[in-house]
């Protein structure tokens, strides 16, 4: 678990400790991505977009 080191993260990007990123992931502008959630690999999070906890994401998803 944890951010993948191939992950893409903007600097004003929120990851919550105990978040966990797949390969590949590219999270945007003012994300926020809250403690327990995991998402899959080759996830792409547009600008403003909030993810809950514990939320589960699986591969290759687009949030905008």
């Amino acid at each position: 678990m944890g951010i993948h080191s191939t992950a893409c993260i903007h600097p004003t990007a929120i990851i919550d400790e105990g978040a966990s990123l797949g390969a590949r992931c590219r999270v945007w502008h003012w994300v926020h991505i809250s403690s327990g959630a995991v998402v899959g690999e080759g996830c792409s999070f547009g600008q403003n977009v909030f993810v809950a906890n514990n939320v589960r994401i699986g591969n290759n998803v687009k949030i905008q």
